[in-house]
């Protein structure tokens, strides 16, 4: 055993190392040698509390270009100019090195019992950190003798997840011999000629401690939102978005493993994979392979355009290309994540405005109340439910998974936390998660709006709004190509011919200049999609994407003129779909979702005979939980029991039994819901002292839907019929989902 002294200094500013020795030797010291070179790797160990650390002790496994030594250190608690420790060190011997320069922790333990058999050591001591050091040495020598070693450590730390963490350079100098207060000298003259400070922290607490400096780069709602996005795609809500909207077509692909997020399931993974590329300068990750690192790209240092470069080709390689499947609503909900936050990253977006996490994440999850079937299963539900819409339904589901998993997502928060030395107060975190739970469920609710005088405010409601907007536009111009493509359906000459441009140009082109916008930008998107470089053209779409002001209150939009030629092209393909050009087999899709909604509330009163209420809210999560292929499935099943009897699946429909309507209609009777037909005599500003503004308006070209909800639990919709000058006002009561029988015994 021997006592280390050593003096540790951190420039504060680059230092010439040439520089610095000269001035040594004007002051007397004499420079033995060259520098020298040489590679060494320290992992040090600490127990899970971090106990060696907080006493400013260490035990490490020093790898030096092939030799092992293990080594103790303990302060001695004196307090001077430079830094004394006992130091308690043994090589491990040859024999027992592995080829890869590595020993056990058990053994190089016992080497250093061996050799100091006094020392004591916790049983749980686990690899804490491990230190890369390019380190360059020289000795000087004293006039009296002393000698000193001058090292030079360029260092780089490395958790035990293996993510890196830079270390500022280090410049080290070490009593190898004579008088140790040489080194008051030696920190006299190099303050006096370069800015560095003194550094009374070892190697390992100075590791340790510019690592947890550096994981605190994430705030507290960031921090939230990554445990509420785990726990969100953990869910089979979630998971079964993979497999609706495709029913016409290619239902049955799998999503291709690179773009699924199966790491982010884990909390802890995806706050360090987020606080590792904010932290990193220059984050270059080369060739974005999977959806993951496009994901972590926008959190980075990444210039705009190289963001842009990179997802063009993502999208292009993964979601665009011919071979791949149609578009669904997991595919397109990461579309939606993946515009939004480029959006979010544009200049035209105030720095304080941008939440680019919370705004992903808002986007990804922006379709997660869809049922199976699509709008046709949407549509009979909202006809025996009339509030039921996916965008409804999918604020529901936020708001079940949250509430019902919000321990979990604070013991996430609290452990991370802990990891990195810091620590919230409960209340803090459910104060967090309630904030961005309401956003959320608010940006999902009034995402599909269109009348600019109704949607909310603020860049987490409108970026995925408008991100939701422009990636179904491309996407129906993508698989309508697919489709036809797949099915041998030659597409109509009329597509982006001279007629169409023309047409589209003299409609939407007011005024020459406006004229001239027009023709060009239809141009644009012409040669793009001729080119199949779908990437761009959603890019560039995104990128018109600019503040307007109405009514003293600030909305992000897509360029007028841009979004009326996507509007254009988004027509022509509902048009195919009108003309029977493309067949999407609307009769065969609501027969199907009649039998699927049916079928499961029947099972679900089955189960609960006397309470309507809780049959149908169970059905509804049913629903939600299921995709395309278990509605098929679940319709196969009933077609071959009835295949060879017409007449007994008809008379299944008229007289009840397995498929019978009559109880889901009778809910209207249940105390539930209670519709009035005002007409134009209605005036919905009556509503507002009693209810405030909660808008929500679906189907603007024929229907608005306006909501309202105070807190005992009663809702009221206004259902304007916008073509016919028609209201009807839908009051529904706080749901009692007592059985029928305890109702009674009550009244």
């Amino acid at each position: 055993m021997g006592n280390e002294r050593e003096l540790k200094l951190l420039p504060l500013q680059e230092i010439n190392r040439n520089e610095l020795l000269s001035r040594l030797v004007q002051n007397g010291y004499k420079v033995e040698g060259e520098i020298n070179r040489v590679k060494q790797t320290d992992t040090y160990y600490d127990t899970p509390n971090r106990s060696f650390y907080n006493s400013e002790r260490s035990f490490r496994i020093r790898n030096l270009e092939g030799k092992i030594f293990v080594t103790y250190k303990v302060p001695t608690g004196q307090e001077m100019a430079y830094l004394e420790r006992k130091e308690f060190e043994v090589e491990i011997p040859e024999g027992f090195v592995a080829q890869e320069g590595e020993t056990t922790l058990s053994y190089a333990i016992s080497c250093l019992k061996k050799k100091y058999p006094e020392l004591e050591f916790p049983e749980n001591l686990e690899m804490a950190v491990k230190v890369d050091n390019n380190r360059s040495k020289i000795n000087i020598i004293a006039e009296d003798g002393t000698k000193i070693e001058v090292a030079f450590d360029d260092l780089r730390a490395k958790d035990e997840y293996g993510d890196y963490f830079e270390m500022n350079e280090e410049i080290e100098f070490e009593v190898l011999s004579g008088n140790a207060e040489e080194l008051r000298k030696i920190y006299d003259v190099v303050l006096s000629n370069f800015d560095v400070q003194r550094n009374t922290l070892s190697k390992y607490s100075r590791s340790i401690k510019e690592m947890l400096e550096q994981k605190q780069n994430m705030t507290l709602e960031e921090l939230t939102i990554c445990a509420m996005l785990s726990t969100i795609i953990s869910t089979n809500e979630f998971e079964q978005l993979k497999h609706k909207g495709q029913i016409i077509h290619d239902y049955r692909v799998p999503m291709p493993p690179n773009l699924e997020l199966s790491n982010f399931k884990d909390p802890q993974y995806l706050m360090r994979k987020i606080s590792t590329v904010k932290r990193m300068k220059n984050y270059n990750p080369g060739k974005i392979r999977n959806l993951e690192d496009m994901f972590l790209c926008f959190f980075s240092d990444m210039d705009y355009q190289d963001i842009e470069y990179k997802l063009i080709n993502f999208l292009n390689e993964n979601y665009y290309r011919e071979d791949q499947a149609i578009t669904n609503r997991l595919s397109h909900s990461e579309q939606v994540m993946l515009i939004t936050g480029l959006i979010s990253r544009s200049k035209e977006i105030p720095v304080k405005d941008k939440n680019t996490l919370l705004c992903m994440v808002s986007g990804l999850v922006h379709d997660i109340g869809h049922v199976p079937g699509a709008h046709p299963t949407e549509a009979l539900l909202g006809s025996l439910d009339g509030f039921f819409s996916h965008e409804i339904n999918g604020r529901d589901v936020i708001e079940r998974i949250i509430s019902t998993r919000e321990d979990e997502i604070i013991e996430s928060i609290v452990k991370y936390a802990k990891s990195i030395g810091k620590e919230y107060d409960e209340s803090r975190i459910r104060s967090a998660i309630d904030s961005n739970k309401r956003m959320i469920k608010k940006s999902i609710e009034e995402h599909s709006r269109t009348n600019s005088e109704s949607r909310g405010d603020g860049t987490v409601v409108q970026l995925p709004r408008e991100a939701d907007k422009i990636c179904y536009g491309v996407s129906d111009i993508v698989d309508i190509l697919k489709r036809t493509s797949r099915t041998k359906v030659p597409l109509p000459p009329g597509f982006f011919s001279k007629e169409w441009k023309d047409a589209t140009t003299e409609k939407l082109g007011k005024g020459y200049e406006r004229e001239e916008v027009i023709r060009r930008r239809i141009e644009e998107f012409d040669k793009l999609i001729r080119k199949e470089n779908f990437g761009e053209l959603i890019t560039n779409i995104a990128n018109t994407v600019r503040e307007n002001q109405n009514d003293g209150r600030i909305y992000y939009d897509v360029e007028q003129d841009t979004w009326d030629i996507l509007n254009e092209m988004i027509g022509y393909v509902k048009g195919l779909r009108q003309q029977g050009v493309i067949d999407i087999k609307k009769k065969e899709m609501q027969n199907a979702s009649t039998i699927f909604i049916i079928t499961k509330f029947n099972e679900a009163i089955a189960k609960h005979p006397d309470n309507i209420e809780e049959a149908w809210e169970e059905s509804l999560r049913t629903i939600t939980n299921s995709n395309d292929i278990d509605m098929l499935n679940t319709v196969n099943r009933i077609f071959q029991r009835f295949k060879d009897r017409p007449e007994e699946l008809k008379r299944a429909f008229q007289e009840g039994g397995m498929l019978d309507i009559t109880k889901i209609l009778s809910l209207d009777n249940a105390d539930r819901q209670i519709k009035l037909k005002p007409g134009d005599a209605f005036v919905m500003s009556d509503l507002l002292p009693f209810f405030g503004e909660n808008f929500r308006a679906m189907l603007p070209d024929r229907i608005r839907d306006t909501y309202f909800n105070n807190e005992k639990g009663v809702s009221i919709c206004i259902r304007e019929y916008l073509n016919r000058k028609k209201q009807e006002l839908i009051v529904k009561r706080k749901r009692d989902k007592r059985s029928n029988a305890s109702r009674k015994r009550k009244i």
